[in-house]
């Protein structure tokens, strides 16, 4: 069960890459004040957890109702790794 969490909250890590997202709030939000900086990230953390947690569902309900399963996946990533 650990295991299974670390790998699934490192794959979101990936995905979400925080440190270069970082860059990108710094750059838009510098003429913003501290208060407006703050409801921005705050706003922008809601939608974007809103988006990943309705992408996890329907890509979910997707792969059920089309019989796929997540480690179908990773044997692909896993062959086309090795032939690279």
């Amino acid at each position: 069960m650990t295991q299974k969490l670390i790998n699934d909250w490192l794959m979101i890590w990936v995905t979400i890459e925080p440190f270069s997202t970082l860059a990108l709030f710094v750059s838009i939000t510098a003429n913003m004040t501290p208060g407006e900086r703050r409801k921005t990230a705050l706003k922008t953390t809601v939608y974007s957890a809103a988006i990943l947690l309705a992408a996890i569902v329907i890509g979910q309900v997707i792969l059920t109702a089309m019989n796929i399963r997540l480690v179908s996946f990773r044997m692909i990533i896993i062959n086309s790794s090795y032939f690279c």
